[in-house]
C-alpha cells in the first residue's frame, strides 16, 4: 500500500489504526464512511477537510490525508459481499 495524496472515489482506505474507509465526494471535499456507513449510503462520521485533516464529526482527529492507504480494494466489493451475506441468510 502507498501513501495518498489525492483521493479516488470509491476505493477503499486504511488508517495506520487499521480503520477503512470507502473515498465519497461531497461538497467539493471527500466524506470518508465506514463500511456500515457505506451500506446504509449514511452520512459519514469520517471526512478529508480541505488543507487534508481528516475529522471525526467536525473535529480534528489528528490524522491527514496522507496517512491513508490505498487498499487496493474498492467500495463495490464491500456491496457485492453485502449482498452475497443476505442471499446466505435466506
Amino acid at each position: 500500500m502507498v501513501a495518498v495524496v489525492e483521493l479516488t472515489e470509491g476505493h477503499v482506505y486504511r488508517l495506520p489504526n487499521g480503520r477503512e474507509f470507502v473515498a465519497r465526494a461531497a461538497d467539493g471535499l471527500y466524506e470518508l464512511p465506514s463500511r456500515a456507513e457505506w451500506h446504509a449510503h449514511a452520512r459519514a462520521a469520517y471526512a478529508v477537510e480541505a488543507g487534508g485533516t481528516i475529522t471525526f464529526q467536525g473535529f480534528d482527529t489528528g490524522w491527514r490525508v496522507s496517512d491513508l492507504r490505498d487498499t487496493g480494494r474498492s467500495g463495490a466489493l464491500w456491496a457485492h459481499a453485502a449482498i452475497g451475506a443476505m442471499k446466505e441468510d435466506t
